[in-house]
């Protein structure tokens, strides 16, 4: 009986280390695989717990019994099915995501996987239908079979560093495949290409990529240059070679591998074709097969001269580096009597040297402008109207913030261009206009502003979803703002509006997004403000009185939706009015005063403020030009109350 007793108290104690290696911590379970580290793992008797997870933030550590414990892979099935799981972070540290470790995870768009990882295992995320856009660091050794089969990426990275590729590792995606890799990894059979719908670019990154060439140039001369020489004394090479020398010896070197990538890879056979010539502009068209039209400017007393002598003008460039790749800064052409004319982009030429991974100690890549700068960043239109288009007065001197909002998000739809409906003049204005003035003057970081010009139903879908995600990740800590331009419609048997995406159709709602739907959204979140500017319209008729034909409006009169949780919604106009356009200032006229308030006091204006001013002169403007009353509004949610006029956008 004693021997009985004792082999139970074995066993319990036995168990009882089994579970000590197994515990749970926020959402998510843990598994001890050796000292001081785990893995996150899956639980099957408690599925649940799983199914409605959004967004997980994987920690770097946990601690459990006193213990702390780095957390070092991602194990077999930890988050198979989990359909609604919509965002994860990976933290550096984890080395491996495990076998089907993410298989159907259908909600998830996007995942950065961290430097930290060597192995991607068989099937990690097969059948993530929806998954958009994964990096791939350079350091992961191997991908396994079915990695990411049935995936929906566009395009893929594959660093340098990967040396195994299971089979079929891409098999069912139209995924373009660039790898840097000039030698195929082992396991890349000859079926590979057939069984993929996408293509392969073997050294395709590596050529044309300068982050990869700059890696090379660098690491080997500075890996020479650092060394003690045969007739070097030890205390002049301590002297010589120091963080702070070295970092000088890594900028001198980069800026060396610019000019010499630059020297290797740039075109030096650019051939135009001469296109018509813009008597008043004073401008060429030029063609390039690559560079597409570009404009030249060119004197009308120069022009005739110009085109006579075209034949014979010698072509020039000059180059620099953008997103990793080289670019045209300028191009010269000199005629023979010397005279030259340029084509510039006049683009800001910084450039960023990202995922370079020297084999030395880790340093601080820091590049800067470009020695072949140009200015200031420009752009190029090319229309085909007959009349010449000026800039607006709220397009320049574009007031600029010291000051950086990083909880604050935007996203700006500017629909324009409807492939069933009438345009929305100036629509695609408004939208890059408005998105300057959030960067600009409301300090809002670039990534932290999404615009899409001439957006799908599917765009505007998967951008309100990105705001959704985003007040969840930061637990309401964020202020939220939304613009629209563009048309509206009606449901006309219940007079609910809706925005039109620019496939949609004005006859039938269920082609549009439902203004409630968007204010459920966003409101039912615990945001700390949400600010909604539409400039569209939902009334009767459009500025030349047709359904839905040229106006900045919607065919049949709605009634407003109501906003909900802290929102405030700026609206273009009211009843059965019309959201007109300015003409003269080529933004439509909500947009125009809207934006015109925000340069004048910096940002710094109340809500209520800007609601009077835009008010009062859109008022007052459409009635002198166009006849007609236009009066915008101010709708704040019953939660706010009255607090929404003491509300400033900065």
């Amino acid at each position: 009986m004693k021997k009985v007793i004792s082999l139970i108290i074995i066993f319990l104690l036995f168990v009882g280390q089994i579970f000590a290696y197994d515990f749970k911590s926020g959402s998510l379970y843990y598994n001890v695989t050796s000292n001081n580290t785990v893995e996150v793992t899956y639980q099957y008797t408690d599925k649940k717990n799983y199914s409605g997870l959004t967004i997980v933030t994987i920690p770097k550590t946990v601690s459990n019994n006193g213990i702390t414990y780095l957390v070092k892979s991602i194990g077999k099935w930890a988050f198979i099915e989990c359909s609604s799981l919509t965002s994860i972070t990976i933290p550096e540290g984890v080395t491996s995501i495990g076998p089907l470790a993410f298989k159907n995870c259908n909600g998830l768009y996007s995942i950065t996987i961290p430097k930290s990882v060597i192995s991607i295992d068989d099937y990690a995320f097969a059948y993530c239908h929806n998954l958009k856009s994964v990096i791939i660091p350079n350091g992961v050794a191997s991908i396994g079979k079915n990695a990411f089969q049935a995936c929906g990426m566009a395009s893929v990275n594959i660093p340098k560093s990967v040396t195994s590729i299971g089979h079929d590792a891409f098999f069912g995606c139209s995924a373009t495949i660039n790898c840097y890799a000039t030698q195929k990894p082992i396991g890349w059979d000859a079926n590979w290409n057939n069984r993929n719908r996408g293509t392969v670019n073997w050294g395709y990154a590596y050529v044309n990529s300068f982050s990869l060439f700059a890696k090379d140039y660098v690491e080997s001369k500075l890996n020479e240059w650092q060394k003690k020489g045969e007739f070097e004394k030890v205390a002049d090479w301590q002297k010589r070679v120091t963080v702070e020398t070295r970092n000088t010896k890594i900028k001198e070197l980069t800026k060396k591998a610019e000019k010499e990538y630059i020297e290797k890879y740039q075109d030096k056979n650019l051939k135009f074709e001469l296109g018509s010539y813009d008597a008043e502009n004073e401008v060429f068209m030029v063609y390039n097969q690559k560079y597409g039209n570009l404009l030249v400017p060119v004197p009308i007393a120069n022009a005739q001269q110009f085109k006579q002598q075209w034949s014979s003008i010698k072509i020039s460039q000059k180059c620099f580096i953008e997103n990793d790749k080289i670019s045209i800064a300028e191009i010269i052409f000199t005629m023979s009597n010397g005279k030259q004319f340029k084509y510039s982009n006049q683009a800001s030429l910084n450039y960023e040297i990202a995922q370079i991974d020297y084999n030395f100690e880790p340093i601080d890549l820091n590049l800067q402008t470009s020695s072949n700068a140009a200015p200031q960043k420009g752009k190029q239109t090319i229309t085909t109207t007959q009349r010449t288009v000026g800039t607006s007065d709220i397009d320049v001197n574009i007031p600029v913030s010291n000051t950086k909002q990083n909880n604050t998000f935007a996203v700006i739809i500017a629909n324009e261009n409807y492939q069933k409906e009438a345009q929305v003049p100036f629509a695609a204005n408004d939208g890059r206009s408005f998105a300057n003035y959030c960067k600009k003057t409301l300090g809002i970081p670039d990534n932290n502003v999404h615009i899409v010009t001439n957006a799908t139903l599917n765009n505007m879908k998967y951008e309100v979803n990105w705001l959704k995600k985003v007040i969840e990740a930061y637990g309401g800590n964020t202020r939220i703002i939304f613009y629209y331009a563009g048309h509206g419609i009606p449901d006309e048997s219940k007079r609910t509006a809706y925005l039109l995406p620019i496939d949609g159709y004005g006859t039938d709602v269920s082609t549009g997004y439902k203004l409630d739907d968007l204010y459920s959204t966003l409101g039912n979140l615990p945001s700390k403000s949400v600010t909604v500017f539409l400039d569209a319209c939902f009334s009767g008729a459009n500025r030349d009185g047709q359904m839905l034909a040229s106006a900045r409006g919607v065919a049949i009169k709605a009634k407003s939706s109501a906003p909900v949780g802290n929102m405030v919604v700026f609206s273009a106009a009211q009843g059965d009015e019309t959201a007109y356009p300015n003409n003269e200032q080529q933004h439509g006229m909500f947009t125009y005063y809207l934006l015109k308030k925000i340069k004048e006091t910096s940002g710094n204006v109340t809500y209520k403020e800007l609601g009077d001013y835009v008010t009062d002169n859109v008022r007052k403007q459409s009635i002198v030009v166009n006849g007609k009353s236009q009066t915008p509004t101010v709708v704040p949610s019953a939660t706010v109350g009255g607090n929404w006029e003491s509300w400033k956008l900065k």
